[in-house]
């Protein structure tokens, strides 16, 4: 699994997209929230960005963040508001994968369990 850290500048957010929703929580309570979408994008790999690195590691900017965009905006190709970035962790150590796998080990007195062909199964 990767974690991404995302940074938003918040000088960049335009108020008016925060859309407020109620709604009931499962203990019967009615919350409001208050909600602003944003996308989190991707960017093409020759454009990943190294911010800070050493011998074995590396934070990589690979990802923009942006205002999700209306129906109205992409029908009028608005330009995007970019409103900040993603960064990964990046393990720069080659991981050796050629290792056999571990025989399982069965204790003294026990047998191990046979091994059953699915195929000879008759259901």
């Amino acid at each position: 699994m990767q974690k991404i850290t995302v940074n938003i500048d918040l000088t960049k957010i335009d108020k008016t997209r925060i859309v407020e929703r109620k709604y009931t929580n499962a203990a019967g309570v009615e919350m409001t929230a208050k909600e602003y979408k944003m996308d989190v994008v991707e960017v093409r790999p020759e454009n990943f960005k190294t911010i800070a690195s050493g011998e074995t590691w590396a934070l990589v900017k690979k990802f923009f963040v942006a205002d999700s965009p209306t129906k109205e905006e992409r029908a009028a190709k608005a330009n995007t508001n970019f409103i900040g970035d993603g960064v990964v962790f990046v393990d720069l150590q080659p991981q050796d994968t050629a290792q056999p796998p571990v025989a399982q080990q069965v204790p003294a007195g026990e047998q191990a369990a046979p091994v059953i062909d699915e195929d000879s199964i008759p259901f």
